[in-house]
């Protein structure tokens, strides 16, 4: 996973607290933070219940311009259906999110 990959995939519902983003629904990686448990910053598509980042970002985007931004764990994304990055959750099926 990479800074500006378009195309990472929620692996749950709310993802880090995130009300309205579902399982299943597409975002950007913007950045990562040291800051929390939430450690990467997704800009999330068609969904404006979050914030700009809060200046936790460092290069190459230090902020979102619009409220599209919420910080998650890794283990809260995918880059593809089934698959997630962290090992208490990969399953290979992708057919089911476990």
């Amino acid at each position: 996973m990479t800074v500006f990959d378009n195309w990472v995939i929620t692996a749950v519902n709310n993802p880090g607290g995130a009300a309205g983003i579902s399982l299943g629904d597409m975002g950007t990686v913007v950045c990562g933070s040291n800051t929390g448990s939430g450690n990467i910053l997704i800009s999330w598509d068609n969904w404006s219940g979050g914030h700009n980042g809060n200046g936790f970002c460092g290069c190459p985007v230090t902020s979102l311009t619009d409220s599209s931004g919420w910080y998650v764990a890794c283990g809260l994304i995918s880059r593809e259906h089934g698959y997630v990055f962290s090992d208490s959750f990969y399953t290979g099926d992708t057919t089911h999110w476990d």
